[in-house]
């Protein structure tokens, strides 16, 4: 009879623990892979535009223009940190206006013949901007954070009666 208890105390156990290593597997998934990326993006548009401000310092522009540019893809990275699985569409509304003006931008730059210093940046904000569309959308239509825990198993045959 003592026997019989410690295997089932041992099998709840060994079941809670791979239950557990389930668990912290779908979370590590989950949080780095869906939720690294996009934020990642967020921050690098960030950087380039703080690094276009520091190139060239643009004049008159105010406090709505820095809200687009550092107040946006900042408070987008933290919702999407959270948790808040619409803040990935959020994004892909923020990467497709970012790339649209990119794409305006890069077309004014070639046609009037301005500094190469506008295209690279153009190129490079607008490469970002496609990558965060891309990545954002995935991650939103993906449904990888409804994560459940596998299935239960049959439960376990009687044991034979005991002589």
């Amino acid at each position: 009879m003592m026997h019989l208890t410690t295997v089932n105390i041992r099998q709840t156990t060994c079941e809670a623990g791979i239950e557990a290593l389930y668990r912290a597997r779908a979370f590590c998934i989950v949080g780095g892979m869906q939720k690294g990326m996009p934020v990642a993006l967020l921050i690098a548009l960030v950087g380039v535009s703080a690094l276009s401000r520091f190139l060239h310092e643009p004049a008159g522009e105010g406090v709505v223009w820095n809200g687009f540019l550092f107040g946006v893809p900042l408070a987008l990275a933290g919702l999407i940190l959270a948790g808040a699985r619409w803040a990935l569409m959020a994004a892909v509304i923020y990467g497709t206006i970012g790339l649209a003006l990119d794409l305006a931008t890069l077309v004014q730059s070639l046609s009037h013949g301005e500094a190469h210093r506008a295209i690279v940046l153009s190129l490079l904000t607008g490469g970002l901007n496609l990558a965060l569309v891309v990545v954002a959308w995935s991650g939103f239509i993906s449904g990888a954070w409804d994560v459940t825990p596998p299935a239960s198993r049959p439960p376990n045959l009687p044991s034979p009666p005991s002589a």
